[in-house]
């Protein structure tokens, strides 16, 4: 018997492109205080690796590390 890996995410879940990682499975604004992205909305990820690609990181110049 094959084991298949679940996802911990739904195809689609939400995703801030600010650098801070915010991760949700609902459509919504990012919460992160101090995130260039935040009270802006989350960008839609379909990935199936819970990787995300490189939406994470699309506007996190100004993002501390």
């Amino acid at each position: 018997m094959e084991k298949k890996n679940k996802l911990s995410l739904p195809i689609p879940h939400f995703v801030c492109t600010g650098g801070c990682k915010y991760v949700s499975k609902i459509m919504g604004k990012c919460p992160t205080q101090g995130c260039p992205r935040a009270r802006n909305p989350l960008s839609e990820c379909r990935c199936k690796n819970n990787k995300h690609g490189n939406l994470l990181d699309l506007n996190s110049s100004l993002m501390p590390k």
